[in-house]
């Protein structure tokens, strides 16, 4: 019987027993319960099913029944019919269960294959009422007796076919070419389980998984069309916890409302009118605002404000995690020109997911831009922008890096960038940098100690990350001071990059991170190279 004889099967099963079910309702089961049927091949926790509707759970077992493998005793198929019929609170998968039993023994014709299956029935049976220690059948006498009239009617059957000297014959050849048969199924890919193509992609990276789909049509349509396959991958590839976020959750999340992250148009109207008032002031000489980059947009400012405003005063700690299927259409939809609102619905909307959560969130340092502060009387000459100093280094990701460094005391120099349209999550962030003592400067560093020997340890770095719609990452000297600054340099020396974590920032919606990135030491004897800032999302 082919997939759609036995779609049809299940249908007329399910509408059997449940006369208020159209076709088209039973259908739409039998889609749900075939994703169950691979996914439950994946448990080790069988308890999962008793979650799930009686319904479904009925066009399940009957879906095992076609899908069983008849020449393994005790598979896995086995153990979960006969934990769905011990276990399963209603009696409905039960009734689905007997039927389907009568059905395929009655209409398949094939004697040995239904006593191969009555065989692997009554051995799950064994091994359960064995290992569950289960005292009395008597509630699932029904189950013995339909085994009973099933394999009265198999010997009937057999009788029938033994009378046949052809049929005799043709099943001797079929005995003797049993093996051989099997060893020629195998080769054939329209045979494979579902289940191991997925197991077999979990080991492929995303470019072998491309090239796998160009090898036939089955497996183009397994990797183009197929939600579960890419659900699988991103439980594979990511783990239990972004596959429960991304596959779960914020997608059936509500967004938080504006009052909650106090953005409402009151505050937004308070926040924008002290901007307006202080925005000279603010701009030149505070180094966060500059890295929000406030002089060309306020949208920076105004994240900020709210967050400062949520943690003095939070006005809830339900905060949660929240995106649309619209905006993730829209993410693809302006970064690809070759995708329209049509063509973008015949994706696989969870490979969609899944070529986000692999894309590489990295930015290099030098496509950032530098702040250098120098505020002037009356605010006329002052300087907060500058491109950063570039230097060539063939050892970084792309040959060239950026120098960060203090010219004087009173001058302070960093530099600044923003990740565009990043998910709800939680993401760590990276650093790649490297150390460098600059001895241009050792001898005037040398004077200024000595005249003022507190200064030797004066060095500190500070990292500040800050995302639209969610919380902020701040890394300062309490850590990057003189201590961190020397250990990692007699680690790593002037000559070798290394990662260094700055934290973690949580993304509630949709949003931008602004970061920014500054050392603060004296005569530029100290100095950073930052190669790039990259996001790793995490949970």
């Amino acid at each position: 019987m082919g997939r759609v004889g036995r779609k049809q099967e299940v249908i007329t099963h399910l509408t059997t027993y449940y006369s208020d079910l159209t076709d088209d309702a039973a259908g739409r089961i039998y889609d749900e319960a075939t994703n169950l049927y691979h996914e439950s091949l994946t448990y080790t926790n069988f308890n999962l099913l008793l979650e799930r509707d009686e319904k479904i759970i009925s066009a399940l077992v009957t879906i095992i029944i076609f899908e069983i493998d008849l020449d393994k005793l005790k598979g896995l198929h086995g153990q979960i019919m006969m934990f769905i019929l011990f276990s399963y609170k209603t009696i409905a998968p039960t009734y689905v269960f007997v039927q389907a039993i009568g059905h395929y023994v009655q209409d398949d014709g094939d004697v040995i294959q239904s006593t191969k299956l009555l065989r692997i029935i009554l051995d799950s049976l064994y091994d359960y009422v064995n290992k569950s220690k289960i005292d009395s059948l008597n509630s699932h006498s029904h189950l013995f007796k339909s085994f009973n009239r099933n394999l009265n009617l198999l010997e009937q059957q057999r009788k029938e076919m033994l009378e046949d000297v052809k049929k005799q014959e043709e099943a001797k050849k079929f005995i003797e070419s049993d093996v051989e048969a099997e060893i020629k199924k195998i080769m054939f890919i329209d045979y494979l389980p579902h289940n191991i193509l997925y197991h077999l992609c979990k080991y492929l990276s995303i470019i072998d998984i491309i090239n796998l789909s160009k090898t036939c049509k089955q497996l183009y349509i397994l990797t183009e069309n197929d939600n579960y396959f890419w659900m699988m991958l991103i439980k594979n590839h990511f783990g239990f916890k972004l596959y429960k976020r991304y596959v779960h959750e914020i997608f059936y999340n509500e967004k938080n409302s504006d009052y909650v992250l106090y953005r409402t148009n009151k505050d937004k109207e308070k926040f924008e009118k002290y901007f307006e008032i202080n925005k000279l002031f603010l701009v030149c000489i505070t180094w966060v605002f500059n890295m929000l980059n406030c002089k060309d947009s306020i949208d920076g400012y105004l994240a900020y404000k709210s967050l400062m405003k949520q943690k003095k005063h939070p006005r809830t700690n339900d905060l949660r995690m929240s995106l649309t299927i619209e905006e993730v259409f829209d993410y693809y939809l302006k970064r690809n020109n070759y995708l329209t609102k049509e063509n973008i619905l015949q994706i696989s909307f969870y490979k969609l997911i899944y070529f986000y959560l692999i894309e590489l969130k990295r930015l290099l340092a030098v496509n950032l831009f530098g702040i250098h502060l120098h505020c002037s009387k009356d605010h006329l000459n002052c300087i907060n922008r500058l491109y950063p100093k570039q230097e060539d280094d063939l050892t970084s990701s792309i040959g060239r890096c950026v120098r960060l460094y203090t010219v004087r005391p009173q001058f302070l120099f960093g530099i600044r960038g923003k990740f565009k349209s990043i998910w709800p999550g939680i993401y760590e962030i990276i650093c790649r940098i490297k150390l460098d003592k600059n001895e241009e400067y050792l001898t005037f560093y040398n004077e200024y100690c000595s005249r003022a020997p507190g200064s030797e340890k004066n060095v500190q770095c500070y990292f500040y990350a800050l995302a639209g719609h969610g919380l902020d990452c701040e890394c300062n000297g309490k850590k990057m001071n003189f201590n961190w600054f020397e250990s990692k340099y007699l680690l790593y020396g002037n000559q070798n990059w290394f990662n260094e974590t700055m934290g973690k920032i949580k993304v509630f919606e949709l949003s931008d991170i602004y970061f920014g990135f500054q050392i603060k030491n004296e005569y530029c004897y100290r100095n950073i190279l930052l190669d790039y800032v990259q996001l790793n999302i995490v949970e």
